[in-house]
């Protein structure tokens, strides 16, 4: 929840206003432009994040980006032409959801101009240097010289694709040596705007979405992952962590190399004695037949007999029969208490079990109660 204290001082609104008559840039410092929203220290990602989407609202931006970590200062210019009150989004506009939200969509991206050539090695070093192997292809690239006279920004207009691995692979295949940009690229781009939503872009398939501001400059690259794993990451990484958690128990599980019917004993003494076995005794008493546990187990045993798959199909009850079993937790080298290992896989277990029933009212943290278990686990079990 934003406060008045974070919000945009009135003097930084006073510069911004100023600067839309202008093209002279306006100097601040760092430590200047976060007291400006009510921040003292360290500039962090979320900082970051909160000072830039309010810079856009007053419609300027900063020279060099706000990410670079070791600028001291920076220019503030004017980031359209256009009147900002015709053509800033509102607040609500801005809420998560929308494509401004992405880092990555103010982070100038690694580009090339169109009437560039480039030898099989270039390639290869071009594309190695952007961590998701993409390049942009521009018709127009204008830099931003600093104090030093080295670009700290360009201005990029007129994207014509993007180059890919698996473009660059193709073109090269096909041709047999070097291929021109124009044949390396692939032109099945899309333009979107910062305030658009990032649902509704989302459907695009190619994958290849070119950020654009209002005077269309370029204002970073966003591919179908970058847009899914931001939708979705707050929804998925509950699961993550439960995986990650059943690969640390499953793995310790292998590396003890119990015989497989070591495995299928233990898991079928636990589901008889916490479940079948109790169940029949109450059908059993219901119906006012009178047999002893031994009866029963012996019964049960007889005809629930099942085959030990391997490791990879053991679910959270079959973890726990292992983990239960004293003689094979001794076996797996453990030093932490196996009492408290227990009780957080029975706590994991459960969470889990009420995670997959997607209730919406549900207000518990799931992130922070598997992460909590993840780390009390990695040092119980030395991993």
């Amino acid at each position: 929840m934003e406060t008045d204290s974070n919000l945009p001082s009135k003097e930084l609104q006073e510069i911004a206003t100023k600067l839309q008559g202008t093209l002279n840039p306006q100097l601040v410092t760092k430590k200047k432009l976060l007291e400006h929203f009510g921040f003292q220290g360290r500039c962090g990602s979320l900082v970051r994040k909160h000072i830039k989407k309010h810079l856009r609202r007053l419609n300027i931006v900063t020279v060099p980006d706000l990410n670079s970590r070791e600028a001291k200062e920076f220019r503030l210019m004017r980031k359209s032409k256009v009147d900002p009150s015709t053509r800033i989004p509102s607040q609500q506009e801005y809420e998560t959801g929308t494509i401004g939200e992405l880092e990555l969509a103010e982070t100038q991206p690694v580009f090339i101009k169109l009437d560039e050539t480039l030898s099989d090695g270039a390639y290869t070093q071009l594309l190695n240097s952007e961590k998701r192997g993409i390049v942009l292809v521009v018709e127009e690239a204008k830099s931003i010289l600093g104090s030093n006279g080295v670009p700290e920004k360009w201005l990029l207009r007129n994207p014509r694709g993007a180059i890919s691995w698996k473009s660059y692979a193709k073109a090269l295949t096909k041709k047999g040596k070097a291929p021109s940009i124009i044949e390396a690229m692939d032109t099945d781009i899309m333009i979107v705007r910062l305030h658009e939503d990032l649902t509704e872009k989302y459907q695009h398939r190619s994958g290849i979405l070119v950020v654009m501001d209002d005077d269309n400059y370029v204002c970073g690259l966003l591919t179908h992952r970058d847009i899914a794993q931001s939708l979705f990451k707050d929804q998925l990484l509950p699961y993550f962590l439960v995986g990650v958690i059943e690969d640390m128990l499953r793995n310790r599980i292998k590396q003890a190399r119990f015989q497989p019917e070591e495995i299928q004993n233990v898991i079928n003494e636990r589901a008889l004695t916490k479940v079948l076995v109790p169940a029949m005794e109450e059908i059993l008493k219901e119906a006012g037949i009178q047999k002893t546990s031994k009866e029963i187990k012996t019964a049960v045993i007889k005809h629930t007999r099942s085959e030990f798959k391997g490791e990879d199909y053991m679910d959270f009850d079959n973890y726990q029969s292992v983990f239960q079993n004293d003689e094979l937790f001794k076996r797996m080298n453990i030093r932490g208490s196996a009492q408290i290992i227990r009780d957080i896989i029975d706590g994991v277990r459960d969470a889990r079990n009420e995670l997959m029933h997607f209730n919406l009212d549900d207000e518990k943290d799931y992130v922070e109660i598997f992460s909590t278990a993840l780390n009390r686990l990695r040092s119980l079990m030395n991993d």
